[in-house]
């Protein structure tokens, strides 16, 4: 009778422990990859522009941000058949200012939670008759309109989404490794046009979707911790984002509070919160300067996406 009722505590309290495994497993299980979905009515509609396969061509985006040279061997397929001839689509998306990045849920944020100095990101699709093509190798050229990031070379990054928070993270690549400081004179190597410019630019691009112009940030002066208030009970991990900008440095990153990062003390900065609950949006906003051991509270508040776009594009 003893070792029925010790066999049954046992059993029980085995029950009790997968029980508590189970619900904690299943609090700290996010399924937050379906945000770039949940988020896609904020991000801009691409420039659209056609090139023939095969030749030499520069194309040049609206207000000339960025510049872009095809090669004769540039299309690719996904099995590297190489293109010499046929229309190709390309889409194209800047993102040169924090608020473009959030809106379009980019960073300037690199692999290891490495925060970058940022002169320009983009987005390039390219296709023929509905197929999506890939690059061989291409230039593109960022035009310097930062005055705060210039004096520096800038170094070629390649983005994917591929993170807990499906935000666009940052790798750099393996060649024009800082090959391209702000030019002294206007870029005649970007193309024709672009003498009237000044370009970052990189002739060895092997990649398109997300590419960008930036180098690493280097903390050097003292660094404290933020923290961030807001009700997470409505706004859970899964409908909501926290980005942290700093203007001064052209810069945005991922705001995750379990990771405990550091920042710049004295630095300007600009807290952005958006979610999105039945098909409605939430926003808030903060900005102030860094101090030392900072909590900021938010409070989210109902928000039309025109007001949101409005409030983001002044971030400077």
């Amino acid at each position: 009778m003893k070792k029925y009722i010790l066999f049954a505590a046992l059993a029980a309290a085995t029950l009790f422990w997968d029980s508590c495994q189970k619900k904690k497993s299943e609090e700290t299980t996010y399924n937050i990859n379906g945000k770039n979905a949940l988020f896609s009515d904020l991000r801009y509609e691409p420039q659209r522009f056609t090139v023939e396969a095969g030749r030499d061509t520069t194309i040049f985006s609206l207000d000339s941000n960025t510049v872009i040279n095809f090669y004769p061997q540039t299309f690719r397929d996904a099995n590297d058949n190489v293109f010499s001839k046929g229309m190709v689509g390309i889409e194209l998306i800047e993102m040169y200012e924090p608020g473009d990045m959030i809106l379009n849920r980019a960073t300037t944020e690199a692999s290891g939670n490495k925060i970058l100095q940022s002169s320009g990101q983009v987005r390039i699709k390219a296709s023929m008759n509905g197929k999506e093509l890939f690059a061989n190798v291409y230039g593109i050229g960022f035009k310097v309109v930062k005055a705060k990031v210039t004096g520096d070379s800038m170094s070629l990054f390649y983005g994917n989404t591929n993170n807990e928070d499906s935000v666009v993270t940052w790798t750099q690549s393996t060649v024009n490794l800082g090959t391209r400081s702000v030019p002294t004179v206007r870029d005649s190597t970007a193309g024709p046009g672009s003498e009237k410019e000044l370009y970052y630019f990189f002739d060895s691009c092997a990649s398109f979707e997300f590419v960008n112009c930036d180098r690493y940030f280097g903390l050097t002066g003292v660094e404290t911790s933020i923290a961030v208030d807001y009700d997470t009970k409505k706004f859970s991990r899964e409908n909501t984002s926290v980005f942290l900008s700093l203007p001064e440095i052209n810069g945005v990153v991922p705001f995750r509070p379990e990771y405990n990062l550091k920042y710049p003390l004295g630095m300007k900065y600009v807290l952005v919160i958006l979610a999105k609950k039945d098909g409605n949006y939430y926003f808030d906003m903060q900005s102030g300067t860094i101090t030392e051991n900072m909590r900021v509270k938010m409070n989210p508040y109902l928000e039309t996406r025109f007001n949101i776009k409005a409030r983001l594009g002044g971030i400077m």
